[in-house]
């Protein structure tokens, strides 16, 4: 959680898990930003903001329960929003809740109704059940005067209907999440996939190892996958996260494992073990002692447990070689093996 410069209050890496009774609230004038925010199980509402002005970017909400009877009016939904300027929701993706509405994308009472005032970008819904997507709120007590509904705006969404307003959207399409490595990330067959807004700014940040193409979690080209992985602001799900079980804050160690190569010394073939305590975003490569780079084991995401991965190092000179594993892009442990010819 941090501070922006200004009047912009910044929140990141935030994951909220079986809150009965809502997530995140806010009340007040501030300009706000929820950055790699992820709610699982939450009930009531996942966000109600109620601000001058916010932005939510790639924010996963799993599962979003009613909390007491639903009534009319219920205000029971994943998103509650209101402001009073021009707000933004991009790669989020809302999936599994069970709430009457989904959305509310409205303006304070004061304010006057003739345009959408939240646009939502880049977004997935799916396998929501509700009686109506957009919530309709009027003569909304103790404001009989609020007698309107302002909608919000999709572009390059995933959508079960078509929108008010908006343009660009995949309707009734199934996004087809990756059946291995299960929510958020999606197939390579995913119908989201290079599919968001093609305006560079919405771009997928690039992988330095292969120009051109994505950083993963997101996939294919650079332009912006749909969805919670794709976007300027990607990062693989459970990456550097603050849990807050308890209103309590903890920081959530990232556990991972190097083990001893076997044999070591070795000719030609070493086996290197590593363990992952949960998904992770792995590179691991060998270096001879001059530091050029003679192997890449894997370079990719992998599932939490044990791999074993073997180097053949045939072809290579005798002498002491690095084997060096990369975690999420700023964790590291190495290990020295020998070849022995």
């Amino acid at each position: 959680m941090g501070l922006e410069p200004g009047n912009e209050k910044l929140f990141s890496d935030l994951v909220f898990r079986d809150n009965d009774d809502g997530g995140i609230r806010s009340y007040g004038s501030q300009n706000l930003r929820f950055r790699n925010v992820q709610m699982i199980n939450v009930s009531r509402q996942a966000f109600k903001l109620e601000s001058n002005s916010f932005a939510l970017e790639n924010v996963m909400i799993d599962g979003c329960t009613p909390f007491a009877p639903i009534h009319a009016r219920s205000e029971q939904m994943p998103l509650w929003l209101q402001c009073n300027e021009p707000s933004t929701v991009t790669n989020c993706t809302i999936v599994n809740s069970t709430t009457p509405y989904v959305v509310m994308a409205g303006t304070t009472p004061y304010q006057g109704v003739s345009d959408p005032i939240v646009t939502f970008e880049n977004c997935i819904f799916w396998n929501n059940q509700y009686d109506r997507f957009e919530a309709l709120v009027p003569n909304y007590s103790p404001y009989p005067e609020w007698n309107s509904y302002r909608p919000g705006r999709f572009n390059h969404c995933l959508l079960p209907e078509t929108p008010e307003y908006g343009d660009n959207n995949l309707i009734d399409m199934n996004p087809h999440f990756d059946e291995e490595w299960g929510l958020p990330y999606l197939s390579s067959d995913s119908p989201c996939l290079d599919m968001g807004n093609p305006d560079s700014a919405w771009n997928d940040l690039e992988d330095s190892t292969q120009p051109g193409f994505a950083l993963w979690p997101s996939q294919g080209g650079l332009r912006n996958d749909i969805g919670f992985t794709g976007g300027p602001w990607a990062q693989p799900f459970d990456t550097n996260w603050v849990a807050l079980p308890r209103w309590e804050p903890r920081l959530e160690p990232a556990n991972f494992t190097l083990g001893i190569p076997w044999p070591n010394p070795f000719n030609p073939v070493t086996q290197i073990p590593l363990e992952l305590a949960r998904p992770s975003l792995v590179r691991l490569t060998v270096h001879n002692v001059l530091g050029q780079q003679v192997a890449v084991l894997c370079n990719g995401l992998l599932p939490a447990g044990r791999r074993i991965f073997c180097w053949d190092a045939a072809g290579q000179g005798s002498g002491l070689y690095f084997v060096t594993l990369q975690v999420d892009v700023d964790r590291m442990a190495t290990r020295a093996v020998t070849l022995l010819r």
